[in-house]
């Protein structure tokens, strides 16, 4: 029945009611893998046992063999292919994030602060600090608004172009709020703008003004914190930990970045990379954006910290309203030694965080220079510009240059070096070099083994032919 089923030759000297050993005989008359029908064919012992060897001998073989391109598939290694394309007729700019270094002013703090005098307690008591964390809780979107960099003071100067085109703000700015860095300012936020040629006349040029004299005098990182802005340049799609990845421009300077694309392709699971398209059920954003490593830790981070200690720092504390937290800063020595050893536990990487990287990057290189600006030439005309003292320029006024210096793109791809395709063109490599056998071969041995299973679960009785019969009669 499984030949006719299979279409595979029948033998007719062999009845329904065959024994496994007929079956297997059968078999061995028909079987494609050479070895096995040469020693059923062999009519001397010696015959027969030089090919019983030859065959054992060349199956082992083939069966290290194979053991071997097994393991080369089971290794899931793999190759770092590096390719460069050049873009003859331009690139995509990237989004250039800009951030005044400090995230929230002095004269917001103070109002805040003077909330906390009002009810007559100190930030030095529990109480007074348990009231300033109430405080931030609370912050509408208008009043975390007003705490940060505020726009019309920041673009005061007006100064703003690209590929020789003016720009401004809102035009041409999208206001964000990330943690940590109060109101950002990213140019080309949906990724719309395309540098046609390289070179810095063709690239962005910015004049921003810091405003040193409302620098938070609060923030416990006063003595480490610089005066300028933070750049971060990256894909529009992407986000990242801008603090982290940033460029400090500082005043009285012009800092020029010049960019070069790179892009990495990586593979996903089993190997090593095990990169994702951004689908992470575990990933829980607490802050607008797309999928990344850095957003993905920074959300796992607090959220994990706020499951065990129940606090955050100020930056997540002045956001939690907004994700369903009831969040307060570390007060008490219980909390603030809990905060502690979370961060210890963090840091050795005991608290784990499922965030694979992405599946498609792309990054840029910077090549950063700083020179003085503007000469002493052009030093009056923006002093009157601005309407600004010499010494208040200097402090307070920064410049920026951004632009592709050439339009070539390095591309990382991570290929397997050894995949399934190669695995099956080995193994059958393998199996005809040493036993003959190919995929027809296999499912022959598969159908003779399912019919001794059909004779030994299912067993008929010979039928008699007609000379025994007649023998009966008589």
């Amino acid at each position: 029945m499984l030949k006719t089923l299979l279409c595979l030759p029948k033998v007719s000297t062999l009845d329904e009611a065959a024994t496994p050993a007929e079956v297997v005989k059968e078999y061995a008359e028909t079987a494609s893998p050479h070895g096995i029908s040469r020693i059923h064919s062999s009519r001397h012992i010696i015959s027969r046992s030089f090919w019983v060897i030859a065959f054992l001998t060349f199956l082992g073989m083939a069966t290290v063999q194979i053991m071997v391109i097994a393991e080369k598939l089971r290794s899931n290694d793999y190759i770092t292919q590096v390719k460069v394309k050049i873009h003859k007729n331009g690139l995509k700019f990237p989004a250039i994030t800009i951030c005044n270094s400090n995230a929230y002013r002095l004269t917001e703090v103070r109002k805040l602060l003077d909330k906390v005098h009002q009810n007559n307690q100190s930030l030095s008591t529990p109480e007074g600090r348990r009231s300033f964390s109430d405080t931030l809780v609370n912050l509408s979107k208008k009043d975390l608004f007003n705490l940060g960099q505020q726009p019309e003071l920041f673009f005061k100067a007006q100064t703003c172009s690209f590929n020789g085109k003016n720009c401004s703000y809102p035009n041409d700015f999208k206001m964000i709020s990330p943690a940590g860095l109060g109101n950002c300012f990213k140019f080309n936020p949906n990724g719309n703008i395309f540098q046609p040629r390289n070179g810095v006349q063709h690239g962005l040029f910015l004049v921003v003004n810091i405003d040193q004299n409302d620098y938070n005098t609060y923030d416990p990182e006063m003595h480490l914190l610089p005066a300028g802005v933070y750049i971060t340049v990256r894909n529009p799609e992407q986000s990242t930990d801008l603090k982290s990845y940033s460029v400090l421009a500082t005043p009285n300077q012009l800092t020029r970045i010049a960019l070069k694309q790179k892009r990495a392709i990586l593979l996903k699971r089993p190997y090593e990379d095990n990169c994702t398209d951004g689908d992470v059920p575990s990933f829980k954003p607490l802050y607008s954006g797309n999928y990344s490593v850095d957003s993905c830790v920074l959300s796992c981070h607090i959220r994990e910290l706020f499951k065990k200690c129940g606090v955050g720092d100020m930056n997540a504390v002045v956001l939690s309203n907004w994700n369903g937290l009831n969040m307060t800063i570390a007060i008490s020595q219980k909390e603030l030694t809990c905060l502690e050893n979370f961060t210890a536990s963090f840091n050795k990487g005991e608290i784990p965080c499922e965030c694979p990287p992405l599946c498609k990057t792309t990054g840029y290189d910077m090549t950063i220079s700083n020179s003085v600006w503007p000469s002493s030439a052009k030093l009056r005309f923006w002093i009157k510009k601005l309407n600004l003292s010499e010494q208040a320029f200097k402090e307070n006024v920064v410049a920026i240059q951004i632009f592709y210096n050439d339009f070539s793109v390095s591309i990382a791809i991570h290929k397997p070096l050894y995949d399934r395709n190669a695995f099956l063109s080995d193994l059958g490599g393998q199996l005809g070099l040493w036993v003959g056998c190919s995929l027809f071969s296999i499912l022959e041995i598969f159908t003779m083994l399912l019919e001794v299973l059909q004779v030994i679960i299912f067993p008929k009785k010979k039928v008699k032919n007609s000379k025994e019969q007649e023998k009966g009669k008589i």
